[in-house]
């Protein structure tokens, strides 16, 4: 996606056919001819089965609602580009870096990480001048535009956090 004024202070988004993929999860795209139903086997995954409450069971192994891996996305997270005060600002998400998720390009700053302190009572401003002073005004409001406009996002890397420290707390507890 793109930000573009169309007036003084005015921030509109676009789209960047670039690098989005407008299907949704489920829908069906160039590499599928068609949708699966949830929880239906699919051409990738005729492994899988659907328990009946919304779970599903790849190879016998039961996974959380379908999602499979729950240290893996549930879906492929979009970037987007923002045009705020003249400074282009894109948000992306590298594998490998931050695990996938997404981050002001140019800096190892998560999305989630910015907006989770704005949603606690931080300011820009705050922000700027504290802990992310190494990051302008501009990539700081896009971070939270970008959180603001996925919280489909925001719940999935939320979901990862939490299924990656049940697995470190998990390991803590095997190590004692």
């Amino acid at each position: 996606m793109t930000n573009t004024p169309d007036s003084p202070g005015d921030d509109t988004v676009v789209a960047d056919a670039a690098s989005t993929d407008e299907s949704a999860p489920g829908e069906a795209t160039a590499a599928s001819d068609e949708a699966a139903a949830p929880g239906e086997a699919t051409a990738a995954s005729d492994e899988t089965a659907a328990t009946g409450d919304g779970a599903a069971v790849n190879d016998g192994v039961a996974t959380d609602g379908g999602v499979g891996d729950p240290l893996e996305p549930s879906f492929e997270y979009p970037e987007e580009t923002y045009l705020r005060d003249g400074e282009t600002v894109r948000i992306v998400c590298t594998d490998g870096v931050l695990d996938g998720k997404p981050r002001i390009d140019g800096h190892r700053v998560a999305v989630h990480y910015v907006y989770a302190k704005h949603e606690r009572g931080r300011t820009v401003a705050q922000l700027r001048d504290g802990i992310y002073s190494e990051l302008t005004r501009a990539e700081i409001e896009s971070a939270l535009e970008y959180a603001e406009d996925h919280p489909d996002v925001l719940q999935d890397v939320a979901r990862i956090e939490e299924a990656e420290w049940r697995r470190i707390g998990a390991e803590s507890a095997d190590e004692t």
